[in-house]
């Protein structure tokens, strides 16, 4: 059957969103069946999968089953969700709650719904991808130390002072065991830093000519 717009529009939108799913092709030394073309062998769509660029492949993939077997289009989708949970848990990234919701929104703009796959069972186990960022809880000597140095930063020349604010955050990430790695592998405690610009905003005067004179004001 030839596809609408709508299916054609819908078929690319899912081949994005399946795309980090699984490879291609898996590497010649790992499990030949944990890809897109084991998936489709699996579901004895191997003849659809037509190889190279991954994306383009996928595409195709789904939109042949769905225009010559659509009654295994269902199990193709399974099949490749089947796969990728212990694939993505290997490689760190588990396929999430939201992940598999929005493939099912997905599927909803095809007419499919899979029972499996809106099991309440199966999404509750789920990681989420959405974690609520909780700011460290800290003593009141912590509280004390932290807004000492903070007011010591007061009487600096503002290059200087940029430089210590950092060294401080830096400092005291090290010695936190609640510490998340950046993008540039830099180890930054996210809690901490919210409690010290949380206290630095309370408990820091407003500067005005007084206390700027004073170094009271601090500014980055």
């Amino acid at each position: 059957m030839r596809l609408t717009l709508v299916q054609e529009q819908t078929i690319s939108e899912l081949g994005r969103h399946l795309y980090h799913f699984l490879p291609g092709q898996a590497h010649p030394y790992a499990d030949q069946s944990i890809s897109f073309q084991g998936a489709a062998n699996a579901t004895h769509l191997g003849q659809f999968w037509q190889g190279g660029s991954k994306q383009p492949a996928i595409v195709a993939l789904l939109r042949a089953t769905l225009e010559d077997k659509v009654e295994s289009f269902c199990d193709l989708i399974n099949e490749i969700v089947r796969k990728a949970l212990p694939y993505r848990n290997n490689k760190g990234s588990p396929v999430t709650r939201e992940d598999i919701r929005t493939l099912n929104d997905l599927l909803l703009k095809l007419n499919f719904k899979i029972p499996e796959l809106r099991n309440p069972k199966f999404l509750d186990g789920l990681p989420s991808a959405s974690k609520t960022v909780v700011a460290a809880a800290l003593s009141d000597a912590k509280r004390r130390e932290l807004l000492t140095q903070l007011q010591k930063l007061a009487g600096l020349a503002p290059q200087p002072r940029g430089y210590a604010f950092e060294e401080s955050i830096f400092s005291s990430s090290k010695a936190s065991s609640k510490a998340a790695r950046t993008s540039n592998g830099a180890r930054i405690n996210f809690g901490l830093f919210c409690n010290v610009l949380m206290i630095w905003v309370r408990d820091c005067p407003t500067p005005t000519s007084n206390s700027a004179s004073a170094g009271v004001g601090i500014t980055i």
